[in-house]
């Protein structure tokens, strides 16, 4: 069972509960760790949305307990789980970091690969704990967390995913420049800002970095076309019919940015 499929299998057993489930949180901006799930229920005697982070891993050892702990200290979540393969509780080492998470408050969630009598594949076999007896305090750092979350981290990226795929900032931004372009080749960089929204400070930031991370490599499918002193947004397989590489003239390109000079 790869970290996808017990990942999913969570996510399942989660949904059927009645939580909403986002995947591959960033949770601290860019360069940050992620988390692989966050659950978010309202329950009807709270005020508030409780917060339920949890790390999934193939194997129950130090290096999910260490992810899990390090959510608990920054006490960005409600509740904290670890979702591993069944425990096998004659390894001492299985007993001792279990023993350790109950200390923490850390929940341990239990995934088969076959179904029990409930027909689910998960058994929380230790309840998750507040890390703090009230649960007002640092309410500013969990409203953060919700906050942030947003309905493209359900689907954008699978929790558990091996290729560091996640939903950031700069990746909506890049996915919106790219979008853009492909629907209106030749499109200028004014013609970009002016539909798009980008998680740049001011226009003039984003002006000059979007092309930056074209040539750099970070925007790809993009290329970047002189048509005199006017610059352009061209697909990357685009046939262009002059204008290329600083020289004037304007593109062949049919079907291009409406009202494009």
């Amino acid at each position: 069972m790869t970290e996808i499929e017990l990942a999913e299998k969570v996510i399942d057993w989660l949904g059927n509960d009645g939580w909403e489930v986002y995947q591959e949180v960033q949770r601290f901006g860019y360069a940050s760790r992620t988390v692989d799930i966050v659950a978010v229920c309202q329950p009807e005697h709270l005020k508030f949305p409780i917060v339920w982070f949890i790390e999934c891993k193939t194997s129950f050892g130090l290096a999910v307990a260490e992810q899990a702990d390090h959510w608990l200290r920054y006490q960005v979540a409600h509740y904290i789980s670890v979702a591993v393969p069944p425990l096998r509780l004659r390894e001492r080492t299985h007993v001792y970091l279990k023993n350790i998470l109950k200390l923490d408050g850390i929940g341990i969630i239990e995934v088969s690969e076959y179904q029990s009598r409930n027909n689910y594949y998960c058994d929380e076999t230790l309840a998750p704990r507040p890390y703090r007896p009230s649960w007002t305090r640092h309410y500013s750092r969990r409203q953060e967390t919700l906050d942030m979350l947003t309905e493209l981290h359900k689907t954008y990226a699978k929790a558990g995913n091996s290729d560091s795929k996640k939903l950031t900032s700069f990746g909506i931004t890049r996915d919106a420049v790219v979008k853009h372009v492909r629907s209106y080749p030749g499109c200028t960089m004014n013609q970009l800002l002016d539909n798009i929204d980008t998680h740049y400070s001011n226009r003039a930031t984003a002006k000059a970095t979007i092309p930056a991370a074209i040539h750099k490599g970070w925007i790809t499918g993009i290329k970047i076309v002189k048509e005199g002193r006017v610059i352009k947004l061209y697909p990357k397989e685009a046939n262009i019919n002059g204008g290329n590489n600083g020289d004037r003239g304007t593109s062949g390109i049919e079907g291009g940015y409406p009202g494009a000079e």
